[in-house]
Order: C-alpha cells, then sequence, then structure tokens
C-alpha cells in the first residue's frame, strides 16, 4: 500500500472519528436524522479526501545559465482542476494552480521578482475565488441534505449559487496574473 494509500485511510478514520458522537447515538435517531448524518459524515469525508487530492509534490525549479526558449520556458496548460505551469518543450510540471484547495506558485517563478510577483497575486485571487466556492458548496449542501427548516432552504440555495457565480470572476483574474507571470518569466529568452 503506498503512502498516499494510508494518509487516505488515515484522514478518512479522523473524519469518522470526528463524526463519532454523532455516528455513536445511531439507534436513538430518526430517520431523517439518519440521513443527515450520513450526509454530514459523506461532506466531510469529500472535503478530507479533496484536501488530501489537491496537495501536489511540485517543487519549482530554478533556471541555470544554460536554458534556452526550448528547453525552460515556461507555458500554462489547463487541467480539469488546476492550471498546470509547465518547462520546456517536453511540459514538465513545475507548479499547478488548483481551483478548490490552491497551493503557491511563486517557487517556479523564483529567478524574476516581477513574474513572482504576478505569481503570488494569482495565489492570492484563487484563495479568495475557492473560498467562495467552498462556502457557496457547503450552503448547497446543507440545502441539499435537508438539514435545513424548508422555508430556509431556497435561500440559502441561492446564497451558495451566488458565492460560487461570484467567484468566476475572481478565478478570471488569477488566470490573467498567472498568465503575466509566465510572460514576465519568458521574458529573459528573448534576444
Amino acid at each position: 500500500m503506498g503512502k498516499r494509500a494510508r494518509n487516505v485511510r488515515r484522514a478518512v478514520r479522523s473524519a469518522d472519528v470526528l463524526l463519532g458522537e454523532t455516528m455513536s447515538s445511531r439507534a436513538q435517531m430518526s430517520s431523517r436524522a439518519q440521513m443527515s448524518s450520513r450526509a454530514q459524515r459523506g461532506i466531510c469525508t469529500s472535503v478530507v479526501l479533496g484536501a488530501l487530492m489537491a496537495v501536489s509534490p511540485i517543487q519549482g525549479q530554478t533556471v541555470d545559465s544554460g536554458c534556452t526558449y526550448a528547453t525552460c520556458a515556461l507555458n500554462i496548460v489547463p487541467r480539469i482542476t488546476a492550471l498546470d505551469v509547465v518547462r520546456g518543450n517536453g511540459e514538465y510540471r513545475v507548479a499547478s494552480l488548483a481551483f478548490l484547495f490552491p497551493h503557491g506558485v511563486a517557487s517556479a517563478f523564483t529567478p524574476n521578482e516581477s513574474a513572482v510577483a504576478h505569481a503570488n497575486a494569482a495565489f492570492s485571487r484563487r484563495r479568495v475565488a475557492s473560498a467562495l466556492i467552498d462556502a457557496g458548496a457547503i450552503l448547497l449542501a446543507s440545502a441539499a441534505a435537508g438539514v435545513l427548516v424548508p422555508a430556509h432552504r431556497g435561500v440559502v440555495a441561492g446564497a451558495g449559487v451566488a458565492l460560487i457565480a461570484g467567484s468566476v470572476p475572481i478565478h478570471f483574474a488569477a488566470d490573467a496574473e498567472l498568465s503575466r507571470a509566465v510572460w514576465e518569466f519568458n521574458r529573459q529568452y528573448t534576444r
């Protein structure tokens, strides 16, 4: 069993311990309360697993003097969960700016202070946008799970949708900053 699989199992057990009191008194709950506890457990487990999956072992690399545009220039490659910063024609991933659980990407731009500033701005904007998405998802999940009074479900679900929709322009702003960081970094390879 790999190290990552062991960490995931530990995280799931931790989520079970966090919800242990709720789950231990299951026999005394009504069927609706049992469903609510299952939904809480599922949400908690999903959040823990998502956080573990977002952890990226990628480290930035510094550029040596023998680099050329073809071997060391950076580019952005979109994935379903992030924007990857890749190096050279081989497109070796050196950083990744995730949509939901972002990590800093400035280490990939370390030789260039201007590029590092843009990368830090991208990370900062992405954190704000991901916090809005997380809050919106929690509101939507709680409205869908039926843990709220029926009269409030529509309002809470609407607030969740508004938070998620409000995060979209901030995500685009983060993407633009990451693009500027790549452009600034690649300027060193012009003649």
